[in-house]
């Protein structure tokens, strides 16, 4: 029991994921109490036990943590976030930017292996020494690409599922999204496939994905011709129809910035994490500045915290080509196979 709730050592990948699998199957069998024992009235028995799988489902997280080289204190970044920014109604709707943001992360981070020397928390579970370590960094690095790949044809797969469910049910009274859509949703999202199925050592189909972004240019004029049946300066001027231009460019500007990022690597040039933290986060500030400048009061989202929050989780859920988990994963990608690239570099040097 007491493994459950250890918040100071460090542990594998495989025990973490086999503790929160049991944490699961536990919250599934106290949902499954609270329908059908209390009909989901009020208990504060329910209410206890799921804050005692919340404490040891964070006791796994801070020693994954602690086993790569972390503070554990990240594990408690959603509870921080909710807190601060849920009573908002301005802030409330970013929620969903830095939540996906974060389960990116941590996805990545769970899944990466153990560092194989000794740290503040304890010894390494899986000690290596000289080109093994290299090596085992190779294969977590490839083994991560897969998981990431495998993530966005979840997604692609989730977006399919709510597709069916729409065109069946009609929850809304029409058919929000249709099953017809998906492949348009899908090709929307080519530059997105490139770069998650890109295979190739100097991201060659990375750079060419970045690059269809500026597809959104010619898309965005048929988008403006059709809107106003070919006759866009009949309803705009000149200087507004450039200036929601601009305003819509982010995935553009973001594409050019991930081509400098990829090519800056290319010539061995080290590239930090934070800037594709600073990548994830250009479009929504892009977004910001230009509601302000063009007179928005409140350019983050209307109305309740929670409704904005579950808005915006929605469609998280049945798109991909908008998805910010998607482009956080995608950028994930790119850092990863920096990071591979590097130690296939280094595994070169040492085998010479």
């Amino acid at each position: 029991m007491k493994k459950y709730f250890d918040y100071s050592s460090r542990i594998r990948r495989r025990e973490f994921f086999k503790g929160m699998l049991v944490l699961w199957f536990v919250t599934i069998g106290i949902r499954l109490m609270h329908i059908y024992l209390f009909e989901y009235n009020y208990n504060i028995l329910v209410y206890m036990l799921y804050f005692i799988v919340g404490l040891s489902s964070l006791s796994f997280q801070v020693r994954r943590l602690h086993d790569i080289g972390m503070k554990g204190w990240i594990a408690l970044f959603p509870c921080i976030t909710i807190t601060l920014l849920m009573p908002s109604d301005e802030w409330g709707g970013i929620l969903t930017s830095l939540l996906s943001a974060y389960c990116a992360c941590m996805i990545y981070l769970f899944v990466r292996d153990s560092s194989p020397l000794s740290n503040e928390y304890g010894d390494s579970p899986k000690p290596l020494e000289g080109n093994d370590i290299i090596l085992a960094e190779i294969n977590n690095r490839k083994m991560i690409n897969i998981v990431m790949a495998l993530l966005f044809v979840t997604k692609i797969l989730v977006m399919i599922g709510y597709a069916i469910w729409f065109d069946i049910t009609s929850p809304l009274g029409v058919s929000v999204m249709r099953l017809s859509d998906v492949p348009l949703y899908i090709l929307a999202s080519i530059s997105f496939i490139f770069i998650m199925f890109d295979f190739t050592r100097n991201q060659k189909f990375t750079i060419i994905g970045a690059g269809l972004s500026l597809l959104d240019i010619p898309a965005y004029i048929i988008g403006i011709m059709r809107a106003t049946n070919n006759e866009p300066l009949k309803y705009l001027k000149v200087g507004q129809i450039l200036f929601m231009m601009i305003r819509d460019s982010a995935p553009i500007i973001l594409g050019a910035l991930i081509i400098i990022v990829v090519v800056s690597a290319r010539k061995e040039k080290k590239i930090p994490a934070k800037v594709f933290f600073v990548l994830y986060f250009v479009p929504f500030i892009w977004g910001i500045i230009f509601s302000i400048i063009g007179g928005n009061n409140d350019p983050f989202f209307v109305g309740s915290a929670y409704e904005t929050f579950i808005h915006t989780m929605r469609q998280e859920c049945i798109t991909i080509y908008c998805s910010k988990f998607v482009r956080a994963i995608a950028l994930i990608v790119i850092y990863n196979r920096i990071k591979l690239s590097e130690a296939l570099h280094e595994n070169n040097q040492f085998a010479a």
